[in-house]
């Protein structure tokens, strides 16, 4: 499985409170701290970095504060100093499972695999942890840079176990029972995939059209390259949909197993909450994105 362009799930901790007793120093803390995180959500990263540090510099050893500064950081493109507040994050906080995230999403984007999944498995033991669904998921993405794809076909049916609307666990498996030549189920998870919020991503889409052709349901796919075309009509989906539908026009049926692998996939965040607010996705294969 190929995977060019990696990006993270990054999380944004939106509250923050202090044990003991209040002072003025601790509610400066949680404004800078609030402004800060508003600032991050509204990509804002210059004015977040800078809200960030005054907060923590008035509360340095909490937890909540240093997995946003880590974050700002990351949206800086300093990726040391971001892993350095993330760690710094966990130290204070041994249960700050959002920071474990984050830090193993970073340790994906920099092809660290062998610690990214050291941290994601022991993310996966504490099952109250309401992102489970994502970290099964960016385990099974770690098993498919392993070339093990059973045990990620494993990950992301445990992935959707824990949220059956996550639309990448739902992709991933639809590219793996193409590549079987389950056609059937692969149908099944690629319309899966466009289900609900996900409706406005073209990859599963494109990729049902793909399917329907190699299964030689020639005029269904010609339909759905149409719906593509017409729906999506600026996205390298379309461009591609064109292609097939001129080499239909041509008699000619493409080998389409290529294009799944140079075309943009929506990542996994997908918007399923407030906290993870900002996708880009730049590879069919791309991993679960902590974003806002």
């Amino acid at each position: 499985m190929i995977i060019a362009a990696k990006y993270l799930l990054l999380i944004v901790l939106l509250c923050s409170c202090s044990l003991g007793q209040r002072s003025t120093k601790d509610d400066q803390a949680d404004i800078h701290y609030a402004k800060g995180s508003s600032e991050l959500l509204n990509e804002e990263y210059t004015n977040a970095l800078i809200s960030l540090k005054r907060a923590n510099e008035l509360r340095s050893k909490d937890t909540k504060i240093l997995n946003n500064l880590g974050m700002a950081y990351y949206f800086k493109n300093d990726l040391k100093t971001a892993k350095k507040h993330l760690q710094d994050a966990i130290d204070a906080d041994s249960d700050n499972m959002d920071a474990k995230s984050n830090l193993a999403a970073i340790y994906m984007q920099e092809d660290n695999l062998a610690q990214a999944e050291k941290m994601y498995e022991e993310i996966s033991l504490v099952l109250t942890y309401q992102y489970q669904f994502r970290i099964l998921y960016n385990l099974g993405v770690i098993q498919l840079k392993k070339n093990n794809e059973d045990k990620a076909l494993a990950f992301f049916k445990d992935s959707l176990k824990a949220d059956s609307n996550y639309c990448s666990a739902n992709y991933q498996l639809g590219l793996i029972y193409k590549k079987r030549k389950n056609f059937e189920l692969a149908l099944e998870n690629f319309k899966a995939a466009t289900k609900g919020s996900c409706y406005q991503y073209p990859a599963p889409h494109f990729a049902q059209a793909l399917t329907l052709l190699e299964d030689g349901q020639y005029q269904m796919a010609n339909e759905k390259f149409k719906h593509i075309i017409n729906s999506f009509p600026q996205s390298e989906f379309a461009k591609a949909a064109k292609k097939n539908l001129q080499s239909f026009a041509m008699e000619i049926i493409p080998d389409n197993e290529d294009q799944l692998h140079s075309l943009e996939l929506p990542p996994s965040a997908l918007k399923q909450d407030l906290k993870h607010k900002r996708n880009t996705v730049t590879n069919t294969n791309s991993y679960s994105t902590p974003t806002f």
